[in-house]
């Protein structure tokens, strides 16, 4: 699956890739996340709460760059 990097925009192949290989920034957010609900900062799969600056801005630390649930959230399709 190809998400695009939210820094750059470049397509990163998600399966082996957790950075993108031309800006280096985490491409997997919990605010792109379907698991996260932001009005809550809440994450659905750990149970527990997400600062909302590492939802936006995650390092390579933060919970989602290494995340075995991560889904992106679906893309509206203008009709």
């Amino acid at each position: 699956m190809f998400i695009s990097c939210p820094k750059c925009g470049r397509d990163v192949y998600l399966d082996t890739n957790f950075l993108c290989p031309t800006c280096n920034a985490v491409v997997r957010r919990c605010a792109d996340c379907r698991h996260y609900d932001s009005a809550l900062s809440f994450c659905r799969v750990l149970e527990g709460t997400v600062n909302a600056l590492q939802a936006q801005e995650p390092t390579r630390l933060s919970v989602s760059s290494g995340c075995k649930a991560y889904e992106p959230k679906p893309i509206p399709v203008a009709v």
